[in-house]
């Protein structure tokens, strides 16, 4: 994370301003789901994180898209964690925990008795480009 954030203070002003994208290409390492059952996972994951409404800390609205799919996400800072709900039920989470690494939280939170709430986690190694 420190890298990230030292990489990030080193870019020029124009890299910094709205417009900024920061991409991951992404390896799903492994799979957690929430009660800790892990599993070896080898799926590719493409994202692209892009300021849309954001303060002088990063604070504000992104465009998160992965895999071709956008969604307009809150973050943090410049590099997350970023948070976006899909439909009225599904929250994900994308936060970088290393200068390689991420976490991706996939929760479903449709009421009991539709479907029961569950949650998975994405360990992630990636290549971040800005």
């Amino acid at each position: 994370m420190r890298f990230l954030i030292l990489a990030l203070a080193a870019c020029p002003a124009p890299m910094m301003a709205e417009g900024a994208r920061m991409t991951l290409s992404c390896e799903v390492q492994t799979v957690c789901t929430q009660d800790g059952a892990c599993k070896a996972a080898q799926d590719g994951r493409e994202i692209t994180v892009t300021p849309n409404s954001i303060d002088a800390s990063g604070l504000g609205t992104y465009g998160v898209v992965i895999d071709g799919k956008g969604n307009e996400a809150k973050g943090l800072s410049r590099t997350g964690p970023f948070l976006w709900q899909i439909g009225s039920y599904q929250i994900q989470t994308l936060t970088l925990t290393g200068e390689t690494t991420a976490l991706m939280i996939r929760q479903d939170t449709t009421p009991n008795g539709v479907v029961a709430p569950n949650a998975a986690v994405d360990f992630l190694t990636c290549e971040v480009t800005f």
